[in-house]
């Protein structure tokens, strides 16, 4: 008689999504494969690729790695979902086709939890220039005392509130599997945003926050332009405005999310004023100056960043990207 060993389960479930990868596919999988907490299972959703992805998918042979193939093309926040749907962890971790870990991420996210289960809890990110040569480190997105966190203490509970009212809110954490299937919350099927959105709502749920300040998520920057930028904060102020409403118990969070919104109006402004500028139409660009003179000091406060991230770009051969603040 043939005894049947069941499997057991993953600790972490690894959620990637994929649509035309094939130049940078590999290397963010061999970054997971490579973490030196090993007890995980890495879900990728081919999205209907049409370059060499699936045959890429087909060659790498680690007993870990689930492979879902749509038929059609349904966007990153809907693949996702389906990975979700059959994940077998208590915890969920999140990365893209074109990004990299460092080796101690995954246990490092783990082990600040502290066995907690109604908990999310996400690191620094290092954005990073795409070079002919692989990833090279531009800055973190975060500085080192980002949430009030000190030299001795790089872990920290964050308020909400103090999250919300940050400028930037790329998060790649961990999350407990069992919250997002009891609350059935799904990522959307906007193709920007989805994912901000879809921790937002685990959170209007009741998910608790905290932060391990170490960076350990390679971020790379992609090549994008100034309308992409003005469309993604017109996409940003519909998640922000759905958000108020699931706050409505929280007035403290309501204000943070309002001081957001007028946040993303201001770089909608900017970011329009800007195009005008890229396109070279003086109407236009007068046209948005009487309408928002602050635009003028906002260009010349931010002409010192602009010009070092363009020189350590230049310097390290990296793919151009439009301006794009959130």
């Amino acid at each position: 008689m043939d005894i049947q060993i069941k499997k057991k389960s993953p600790i972490v479930s690894i959620v990637m999504p994929v649509f035309n990868g094939e130049r940078t596919l590999k290397e963010a999988i061999d970054s997971v494969i490579l973490q030196s907490f090993c007890d995980f299972e890495l879900i990728i959703c081919n999205d209907a690729s049409t370059d060499k992805t699936a045959i890429i998918l087909e060659s790498i042979k680690d007993e870990r790695i689930q492979v879902i193939h749509n038929g059609v093309n349904i966007g990153p926040g809907l693949s996702r979902n389906k990975a979700i749907d059959i994940a077998k962890g208590k915890w969920l971790a999140f990365t893209d086709a074109d990004d990299v870990w460092l080796p101690q991420r995954l246990g490092t996210l783990i082990n600040a939890t502290d066995d907690q289960q109604n908990i999310m809890v996400f690191d620094n990110i290092i954005e990073c220039h795409d070079t002919p040569s692989g990833l090279v480190p531009w800055h973190t997105l975060r500085e080192q005392n980002t949430f009030g966190v000190t030299d001795c203490n790089n872990i920290i509970d964050v308020e909400i509130k103090k999250f919300i009212s940050k400028k930037r809110y790329l998060i790649k954490p961990i999350v407990p599997a069992w919250f997002v299937k009891q609350f059935g919350i799904k990522h959307s099927a906007r193709n920007v945003h989805e994912d901000g959105e879809f921790f937002l709502n685990l959170l209007a749920k009741g998910l608790k926050l905290r932060y391990v300040s170490v960076p350990m998520y390679l971020y790379r920057i992609s090549p994008g332009s100034a309308v992409a930028a003005t469309n993604r904060n017109i996409m940003l102020l519909d998640v922000l405005e759905s958000l108020r409403i699931k706050f409505r118990e929280f007035p403290d969070i309501q204000q943070a999310l309002d001081g957001k919104i007028e946040m993303v109006r201001r770089e909608e402004q900017y970011m329009r004023f800007i195009w005008s500028i890229k396109r070279g139409t003086v109407s236009g660009t007068l046209s948005e100056i009487i309408k928002s003179p602050w635009v003028i000091l906002e260009l010349f406060q931010r002409i010192g960043k602009t010009v070092a991230y363009h020189s350590h770009r230049i310097s390290h051969r990296g793919r151009t990207r439009g301006i794009r603040q959130f």
